[in-house]
């Protein structure tokens, strides 16, 4: 338990203690260094194997600058995902932590609509430079979302969608799934005619 509550519940006072337990596996915790922060003992490279929620978790622990440095360690599809997971007021801190090469390239993987979401809370001038830096398509898929309100239907929306012709077979439908980047989420297969 990394929270202060932990300590009074281990002193014997838990009857007295409020709130939920903030709990992190101790096989990923390096307890030699007696600081305010949460240190990983798995290096970077162990944390692929974890689910990005496990990742995410663990990270919201740290500082932003810190964590930031273990999602550079990341692979970008991996950091993503993980970024996805963090809690929402933590990840523009994060984002803007990182360096702007790196950020960029976890941008890149994000599901448009959320990238936009992302960018929407951090200042215009450093989403715009991150922007710049991004694979030119893929910042060409956020900047029309950029200017609709976050609640609105365009706000809502993400240009990455499955699409299979009329008159497709249902394996089409399924290679069309596979083949997406979207495979790994819930989807919808959209049949469109010419």
């Amino acid at each position: 338990d990394s929270s202060s509550s932990g300590v009074f519940r281990r002193l014997g006072f838990g009857r007295f203690v409020r709130g939920a337990p903030v709990l992190i596996d101790w096989a990923q915790v390096d307890i030699t260094h007696l600081l305010p922060e949460v240190h990983l003992k798995v290096p970077h490279e162990g944390l692929r194997r974890m689910h990005p929620a496990d990742i995410a978790h663990v990270l919201s622990k740290m500082r932003p600058a810190r964590a930031a440095n273990v999602f550079g360690a990341l692979d970008d599809t991996t950091a993503a995902r993980a970024l996805s997971e963090l809690p929402d007021r933590h990840q523009p801190t994060v984002l803007t932590a990182m360096l702007p090469q790196e950020a960029a390239r976890v941008l890149e993987e994000m599901d448009p609509a959320h990238a936009v979401d992302l960018l929407k809370h951090i200042p215009q001038i450093k989403a715009e430079a991150l922007m710049t830096l991004m694979d030119p398509t893929k910042s060409g898929e956020l900047r029309p979302l950029l200017a609709y309100p976050n609640w609105s239907a365009g706000g809502l929306m993400s240009p990455r969608v499955i699409r299979v012709a009329q008159g497709s077979t249902m394996n089409e439908a399924l290679d069309a799934v596979r083949t997406s980047r979207l495979s790994d989420r819930p989807v919808d297969v959209f049949v469109v005619d010419p």
